[in-house]
């Protein structure tokens, strides 16, 4: 019998998506694809063959809760639509972080991949950003296009706004990462209670893409091979799960945490002035305040 999924994690990016998924799966009633990100339901990206996207579910046992987590969803402005179109009961689930710490971290996350050679502010320079939407820029992109959009993926008002005019609102679940984190147990459970899934249940709390500095450029280029001989190796002698936890492995040895960039108070003024309109939009959507979002500056 074929499983398909029944709920998505669709962002945001560098807003604790991969805690969350592995949060949801230590739980006994929930599986999530052993692949992180598969895209499917993105257009110009990711799986584009039905069968190889529902295969990532195959060992799935009975749970009552199925799902991926996919941070392309939620900027996509098809992804919605697609996810409706394809089971118009799922349950969708989105972690948001201020937009001003999401886009910075989301650069500082690019640098140390090795995919982004330009400074935070020459990166969102208006220049830059009309630059990144042309054909020329998508065309030469190695990874998805979207993915050096760090303003337009932290705008999030229009991106969930696509949402709650597709699907029920009861199907929808937002959460604020700095709560989330701030009170994970009862997140969880909010969670949980979200999924139809026991409630009682408490997962090991780990971090995960913490972010930092790389420590050797060696192994940031072994992660980021674009050799297809490589590639087609490893994924036909290691299966996902496996190549997923080495990856884990390697970019957390590979990243020192303790020396993460910060953002200046000029920096911070600049974001705040380009994000301010759309948290009020947002706060509006939502019907509710998000105090932890809004900043005063000296």
């Amino acid at each position: 019998m074929t499983t398909k999924p029944n709920f998505f994690i669709i962002g945001a990016a560098k807003s604790g998506t991969s805690s969350l998924a592995d949060y949801l799966n230590q739980h006994p009633d929930i599986f999530i694809s052993p692949l992180k990100e598969p895209f499917y339901f993105v257009n110009d990206s990711g799986y584009n063959d039905y069968n190889k996207y529902i295969s990532l579910f195959n060992k799935s046992n009975n749970e009552k809760a199925v799902g991926e987590a996919s941070t392309g969803y939620l900027f996509d402005k098809f992804s919605a639509k697609l996810i409706y179109k394809f089971n118009k009961e799922a349950k969708i689930i989105a972690i948001l972080r201020n937009p001003s710490t999401m886009a910075f971290s989301y650069w500082q996350y690019m640098k140390l991949i090795g995919n982004e050679s330009k400074s935070f502010m020459d990166a969102i320079s208006p220049q830059e950003r009309v630059y990144r939407h042309s054909d020329k820029f998508k065309n030469e992109c190695v990874n998805w296009w979207a993915s050096y959009l760090y303003v337009e993926r932290a705008l999030y008002y229009e991106q969930i706004r696509r949402y709650y005019e597709i699907f029920n609102p009861e199907q929808i679940k937002i959460f604020i990462y700095e709560e989330f984190f701030k009170e994970k147990e009862l997140s969880c459970r909010d969670c949980y209670q979200f999924l139809n899934v026991e409630d009682n249940f408490k997962p090991v709390f780990t971090r995960k893409n913490m972010g930092g500095s790389i420590r050797f450029k060696c192994i940031r280029s072994i992660l980021n091979t674009e050799n297809a001989i490589i590639r087609n190796i490893t994924k036909k002698i290691i299966p996902i799960k496996a190549r997923n936890i080495i990856k884990d492995k390697l970019i957390s040895f590979n990243t020192n945490e303790n020396d993460k960039k910060i953002m200046n108070n000029e920096e911070k003024k600049i974001l705040n002035d380009l994000f301010q309109k759309d948290i009020y939009n947002l706060e509006k959507l939502l019907n509710r305040k998000i105090d932890t979002w809004h900043f005063k500056y000296k």
